[in-house]
């Protein structure tokens, strides 16, 4: 049977001690070595081991020697795969001030909030499965911006706007052999800042901005404009929050109140499924061992999503009970996360 295993793991940051990761253990316990890694902010000098052949898709580490250097335009992402295993079709890396600094849409104030020192990217690699030929994956990591709602989705934007081209790209592609078709099959994770029920995340697992949400001003277009003591005939009164709050989609310009919709281009075809939340639906028991905080849900900014169309998440690496980070012993305020997914057709 063909496996194919992709835990992702996500590393403390730069500098901080090894030994003060929290344990972890992970369900049905893989017996082969994993074929793929997506990380997360990792040195990518520490991590090359005599013996290990895996392929780096990454920007070259900065030289140990000599004065301090300025930091690796990528660095914060990574992509590692076999060679024996996966060819490597594409890699497309993604600059998230490069865009910004070209987008003409943006106003000055949304440009300067895009605009962040180090860790403002995303890479997205194309791999091919040698094993089976007609499996293509599309991997994607990031790093979002903090905080900031609308610059979030902005990022979130262009990622999922390129893994879409990138697929409907690869789908037409021959895959040679036995004809048969192309199974293109998305992965997305990192360090998104933001908890699982954020408008970034419901922004990758729907394909549509959640409605209401902060955004650039000019994926708004107007719905409704009325005087502010006047309601939208047949519609019901909005609620206080409603009239004041722009996350909700409403705006005051003097006295009037102007509501505001979300552009339909900024939808996307795609759309994923959180593993870890998949994993809890079928694992009620773990959850606190799955995301280690309140009800199981928030507190972990760094996640792994999935399109199952082609592929299909077995396992989900099981977390420490330690929910405040980051501590003495742990000074890093992510948790490594981590999943198995295997082909559809492997189960069969």
């Amino acid at each position: 049977m063909a496996e194919l295993q992709l835990p992702l793991c996500w590393r403390p940051r730069c500098g901080y001690r090894r030994e003060g990761r929290p344990m972890y253990e992970r369900d049905e316990p893989p017996k082969k070595k994993c074929d793929v890694h997506v990380f997360k902010e990792t040195d990518v000098s520490s991590q090359r081991r005599g013996g290990e052949h895996a392929s780096w898709v990454t920007s070259p580490p900065p030289e140990t020697d000599g004065p301090l250097q300025k930091r690796s335009e990528m660095e914060g992402v990574c992509v590692l795969y076999l060679k024996d295993r996966f060819d490597s079709c594409e890699v497309v890396p993604i600059r998230f001030n490069e865009i910004a600094a070209a987008d003409k849409n943006l106003t000055q104030r949304e440009r300067r909030s895009l605009q962040v020192g180090s860790h403002n990217v995303a890479l997205i690699s194309v791999l091919r499965d040698r094993v089976m030929p007609n499996m293509i994956y599309v991997i994607g990591t990031v790093h979002l911006i903090w905080q900031r709602t609308e610059c979030q989705l902005w990022q979130m934007h262009h990622v999922l706007r390129e893994m879409e081209q990138l697929k409907q790209k690869y789908e037409k592609i021959p895959t040679g052999g036995k004809d048969e078709p192309a199974l293109v099959s998305l992965v997305l994770a990192g360090d998104f800042n933001s908890d699982a029920g954020s408008p970034p995340i419901r922004y990758a697992l729907s394909g549509t901005p959640p409605p209401g949400s902060d955004v650039m001003n000019y994926w708004k277009l107007p719905e409704e404009e009325n005087s502010s003591g006047c309601e939208e005939a047949g519609s019901p009164p909005l609620s206080p929050s409603d009239t004041t709050s722009e996350a909700a989609g409403v705006r005051h310009i003097g006295s009037k109140r102007r509501r505001y919709r979300i552009t339909d281009t900024v939808g996307h075809s795609i759309s994923f499924t959180d593993s870890y939340a998949t994993y809890r639906e079928q694992h009620p028991w773990h959850v606190s061992t799955v995301n280690p905080s309140s009800n199981g849900e928030g507190g972990v900014l760094d996640h792994i999503l999935v399109e199952e169309k082609h592929v299909v998440c077995t396992s989900v690496m099981r977390l420490s009970g330690r929910t405040e980070l980051p501590t003495k012993e742990y000074p890093s305020d992510h948790y490594p996360v981590g999943v198995i997914i295997l082909p559809r057709s492997s189960l069969k």
